[in-house]
């Protein structure tokens, strides 16, 4: 298993978006960019965090 250090360049605010597992409820979504440590010319990646992760910012 290989580790990572990846550090955060930009994060977007929580939405909420509808839960397809409850009837009436909803799931908090945000959008994270990730950089990989060293030159400007590294790997990015976009995930996508959801629930309580979400919220912190």
């Amino acid at each position: 298993m290989e580790t990572k250090i990846l550090k955060v360049v930009a994060q977007t605010e929580a939405v909420y978006v509808p839960s397809k597992k409850s009837d009436n409820g909803q799931l908090a979504k945000s959008m994270i960019r990730l950089k990989e440590l060293g030159g400007d010319y590294e790997d990015e990646y976009i995930c996508a965090m959801f629930g309580n992760l979400a919220l912190w910012t």
